[in-house]
C-alpha cells in the first residue's frame, strides 16, 4: 500500500513550515508515524514539526522525518498554553489529526490559519 501526501506552503510553495499535532495516545502512533513520513517524503523541503505530549516526544524525536519536537505537558494542558507553545515560529499550516475541537482551536489560536 502506498500513501502519497501533498503539502502545498501558503503560495503554492512545496516548502514552509508545518506543524503537524498527532494523536496522545501511544496505541495511536502505528497511523500517526506513516503519514507524517508521507508528507516529510512527499515534501522534502519542507519543515515539519510534530507537536505531541511529552510522555511521546522521545519517540517522535526517533522519527527521521521530524524537523522539530515540540512537546506539551498532558497535566493542566489548556488550549491557550498549547496555542502559546506554537504561535509565533512561523508556522503557515497545521494538520490535526486527532479529531477533536479542542485541538482545532489551539491550531486556531495560534494563528495558523490553514
Amino acid at each position: 500500500m502506498s500513501m502519497t501526501a501533498e503539502y502545498r506552503g501558503q503560495h503554492g510553495d512545496p516548502t514552509g513550515k508545518l506543524a503537524v499535532h498527532v494523536h496522545a495516545g501511544v496505541r495511536r502512533r502505528h497511523q500517526d508515524v506513516p503519514a507524517v513520513r508521507a508528507l516529510k517524503r512527499s515534501n522534502p523541503g519542507l519543515h515539519l514539526a510534530v507537536l505531541t505530549p511529552k510522555k511521546l516526544a522521545d519517540m517522535w524525536r526517533l522519527v527521521s522525518e521530524v524537523d522539530e519536537v515540540i512537546a506539551f505537558p498532558t497535566a493542566g494542558r489548556g488550549v491557550f498554553r498549547v496555542a502559546r507553545l506554537i504561535r509565533g515560529r512561523g508556522f503557515d499550516t497545521a494538520v490535526v489529526f486527532p479529531n477533536s475541537l479542542t485541538t482545532g482551536i489551539e491550531a486556531r489560536l495560534a494563528r495558523i490559519t490553514r
